[in-house]
């Protein structure tokens, strides 16, 4: 690399004293050294704060706040980022050892590009893979891979490196509306704005899946999110009609299973309609598949 600009990479944290230090360690293993963590304590009742206090590294930055959401805590942590590049880090997630290196080589190496992502790895509350599969993130026709809700795409935060110029001269921030829904919508805006490159030599997010993580802990509040995450993203004007009517079906299918499954029957039936609106022939073929 031609120069070490610094990263700013940016660690909410609530109630993770179970993981917060192996994410931090493997921040602070990075090759790439430049580098500025930010962790928002945002209004942890645990252990988060004593054992954020005990890494001795003077490029770590404490910030405790009341608890005003995920969303909120990374839009804290990237008004008080100083790097050229951001990356927003989940306080259970873990970077390869070149990941912010490779990433900002590659960001260097193409200046046409506002972020990059890379593959992923998913791994349980012990670290340990749960297959044998690799995901990765999005970064070419992002509306296309989001809206899809492509299988092989996962838009967590940790698995991208952006350039703050791009999020701050176009004021990208996170919704506070949104929680668990948030990074997709912070992706759809993006894409107002630039695209993306995918690395594929050898760097990994390792993305803990646990009882406790959002996206898995299902709930109304999980459901109404995403309901809400629906309606944020009907009122975008750029979105092809077609891909808008796969959105919709796919959308309204989930939300009717989600509601079978909360054993809200009304809303099932309501939402099941609605999706064999969209696509009646798509909407039988998951019929004939579950069963």
């Amino acid at each position: 690399m031609n120069s070490v600009p610094l990263i700013s990479i940016i660690i909410p944290c609530f109630n993770a004293e179970k993981f917060i230090a192996d994410t931090l360690q493997s921040v602070l293993r990075q090759t790439y050294t430049n580098v500025e963590v930010i962790c928002i304590n945002d209004g942890s009742t645990d252990n988060s704060e004593a054992i954020i206090s005990s890494i001795n590294d003077q490029r770590i930055h404490y910030f405790y706040k009341k608890n005003t959401g995920v969303s909120d805590s990374r839009n804290q942590g990237l008004k008080k980022a100083k790097g050229e590049y951001i990356l927003f880090l989940d306080a259970d997630d873990l970077l390869s050892e070149q990941f912010v290196e490779k990433s900002i080589d590659a960001l260097q190496q193409n200046n046409t590009v506002g972020f990059c992502s890379s593959k992923v790895i998913k791994i349980d509350e012990t670290g340990k893979a749960l297959s044998a599969n690799q995901w990765k993130g999005a970064s070419g026709d992002i509306l296309q891979e989001v809206l899809s809700y492509n299988p092989d795409i996962v838009t967590c935060p940790s698995n991208y490196v952006f350039r703050k110029k791009i999020l701050v001269d176009n004021s990208v921030f996170f919704n506070t509306s949104l929680s668990s829904s948030a990074d997709r919508y912070f992706l759809i805006e993006l894409a107002n704005y630039t695209k993306g490159m995918l690395i594929t030599d050898g760097n990994y997010l390792y993305y803990r899946v646990h009882k406790t993580s959002m996206s898995n802990n299902f709930t109304p509040g999980l459901l109404n999110d995403n309901l809400l995450f629906q309606k944020e993203v009907l009122k975008i004007g750029n979105i092809p009609g077609r891909l808008k009517r796969e959105f919709n079906f796919k959308t309204n299918y989930i939300f009717a299973g989600s509601s079978f499954r909360l054993k809200q029957y009304g809303p099932c039936i309501g939402f099941s309609v609605k999706a064999f609106y969209y696509n009646p022939l798509g909407f039988i073929k998951q019929l004939i598949i579950k069963n």
